[in-house]
């Protein structure tokens, strides 16, 4: 629309929380009202729902409400950091301005409204309530960790496996598009029976992997799997042979329903393993289809930080696994965690901007994760 000067993503999308219901959008515009008029006519919106105030609530084309908060740019900072919330975090704001339940300072950016309040920025990801307030006012918020300071991603399937969808070729092209240093192929293992890869299919890969990575020196194709945690916490393939991949990712695919000591002790048992580097998917939970099993996450991070192994956190959408409050339980405990996108098609490397915001929503900074670190061999326990 020629009278939008500009759209920023707010709400439980900008805060990078798990599930999100109702989409926020900041509209920067000298023209509110004629925004409003417009709205119905564009092919985005079905229908608008309701007008209060500077907010428009539209039903979207992909089914989902979303509210379109209308500002013009002298006032952009403040609708956007109201548009963000959370209500909680608003409130301890409020209590802080003295303002009880009216509004806050205005500002062309969210950077001034926390300014007049006597305060850093905080990032969007810790607005969930008061107690990074309570950080900012101390000097005391971490820096947390970005896509930036990432330097591979060691989780990915491809075409050996058979739910991936992409070649050795075509990933070893879209890491390095990327800028990653690193990519861990880490198709699945044999326990998997409808897709896992044989030892002779392992074979197979190392030296298709071998092909590929002299025609792609700018990335550093790893030869890895993600293994199967048996219900013993057994791995696939024996010993020998698992010391042979430079780095194995263990995860939960089976039994899931298993009490809270069982799957401890399995994941447990992994990590023991001198094969294993990350654990993978934690939790095994998917987003809106079922719940993540019960584990003993502080005994789980503290063995993690005893061995070297890492926990994931993963950026497929479906999973975000661990999840935000997990990622603290686990830095508490001093595990490292291993930003990964559980890619299955060259697009969803992306998932690794996931995986970050769920981590800084944990608090994470850039000390804490695996991925961040330079080495000249990456793999097992690295």
């Amino acid at each position: 629309m020629p009278a939008v000067l500009g759209v920023r993503v707010a709400g439980a999308v900008r805060r990078a929380a798990d599930t999100v219901g109702t989409l926020d959008l900041l509209v920067v515009t000298e023209r509110p009202a004629q925004v409003a008029e417009e709205l119905p006519r564009s092919p985005a919106v079905v229908r608008v729902l309701e007008r209060r105030d500077d907010v428009v609530r539209v039903l979207a084309a992909s089914g989902s409400p979303a509210d379109l908060w209308l500002a013009a740019p002298g006032a952009a900072g403040g609708t956007l950091l109201a548009a963000t919330g959370s209500p909680a975090h608003l409130a301890a704001l409020r209590v802080r301005a003295g303002a009880g339940s009216g509004g806050l300072p205005a500002g062309r950016t969210e950077g001034e409204v926390y300014a007049a309040l006597g305060l850093p920025l905080i990032p969007p990801e810790l607005r969930e309530g008061a107690e990074a307030i309570a950080a900012a006012a101390a000097g005391a918020l971490p820096r947390l960790v970005d896509v930036a300071d990432l330097r591979r991603d060691l989780h990915e399937h491809s075409d050996w496996s058979r739910d991936g969808r992409d070649g050795l070729e075509r990933i070893a092209a879209a890491a390095a598009a990327r800028g990653l240093a690193y990519v861990a192929v880490t198709d699945h293992a044999e326990d998997l029976a409808i897709n896992g890869m044989s030892r002779d299919a392992v074979r197979a890969r190392r030296a298709a992997l071998a092909e590929v990575q002299a025609r792609h020196p700018q990335v550093r194709l790893l030869d890895a799997a993600e293994l199967n945690i048996g219900l013993d916490g057994g791995l696939d393939y024996d010993p020998e042979f698992l010391l042979a991949f430079d780095l194995c990712v263990a995860s939960v695919h089976s039994h899931m329903d298993r009490p809270v000591a069982v799957q401890t002790d399995r994941i447990l048992a992994a990590i023991a393993s001198p094969a294993v580097t990350v654990i993978g998917h934690p939790t095994g939970r998917i987003l809106g289809h079922r719940p993540g099993y019960a584990i003993e996450l502080e005994a789980i991070a503290q063995a993690a930080a005893a061995t070297g192994t890492a926990l994931e956190v993963n950026g497929s959408p479906r999973r975000l696994d661990l999840s935000a409050e997990m990622v603290r339980i686990a830095l508490g405990a001093g595990a490292t965690l291993a930003l990964s996108s559980d890619a299955h098609a060259v697009g969803e490397l992306d998932y690794l901007h996931n995986a970050v915001a769920t981590a800084r929503r944990g608090w994470a900074t850039p000390r804490d994760v695996l991925n961040t670190r330079a080495a000249t061999l990456v793999g097992r326990r690295a």
